[in-house]
């Protein structure tokens, strides 16, 4: 079996980057709606467009230009898609884009990808993402539900006593260190479980007595 590369796994503000799908069938529809999903406005191409294409465009969430794919289309591009059903064409698309100085995903080939896409599971503000590297998109959904399944349904609820725990114990502890040593130990005392099994309470006594701790104070 051939060595697959390794990944480094980032999280992107599309807001600020220009992205362009290449195909306006079923797959690049698929490219398409996940991007608008995650903030972006891409311009889509492509000389038929499959109908949900053409309710995104329609609506305003892309720019369809319903053309020819031309390599000018790609100069102002961060991020491009290679989304159409010629293996041929999404592979000059690749070759296009990287001379612009943009990443490409090449659906058809991910050895020929810059990056892949990834299964998400979304509460709130928390998201845990789910990839093979394009090795198996469907191990990848598989694994996305059985996960889903088992999480907590409050995600967004716990992130938030997370939150107020962290803007408490930087107002209260100078130190970067001492932070620092303070969430190691919220770590090693699985602060996480605490609040999903026993609730905000004891995991609000866990976390004052790390910090009286952390500042020699008796509780």
């Amino acid at each position: 079996m051939t060595e697959q590369p390794r990944r480094y796994p980032i999280s992107l503000n599309l807001e600020r980057l220009e992205c362009v799908v290449v195909g306006a069938g079923r797959v690049g529809e698929r490219k398409a709606l996940g991007l608008v999903k995650a903030g972006a406005t891409p311009l889509v191409v492509g000389p038929r467009a499959a109908p949900g294409v053409l309710e995104l465009a329609s609506s305003g969430e892309i720019r369809l230009l319903q053309l020819e794919y031309r390599p000018e289309l790609l100069q102002d591009a961060s991020l491009v898609f290679a989304a159409t059903d010629d293996p041929a064409l999404n592979a000059r698309v690749a070759a296009d884009a990287r001379s612009v100085g943009a990443l490409v995903n090449v659906a058809d080939d991910p050895a020929r990808s810059d990056f892949a896409n990834v299964g998400e599971i979304a509460s709130g503000g928390v998201r845990i993402t789910v990839s093979t590297g394009g090795r198996s998109p469907a191990f990848a959904r598989a694994l996305r539900k059985r996960l889903q399944a088992s999480l907590p349904v409050d995600l967004d609820v716990q992130l938030e006593h997370f939150e107020r725990w962290r803007a408490e114990i930087e107002s209260r502890i100078e130190s970067p260190e001492d932070r620092r040593l303070v969430w190691t130990e919220l770590e090693n005392r699985d602060l996480h479980a605490i609040l999903d099994r026993h609730g905000p309470a004891a995991a609000n006594r866990l976390v004052s007595k790390c910090i009286h701790a952390a500042l020699g104070e008796n509780e």
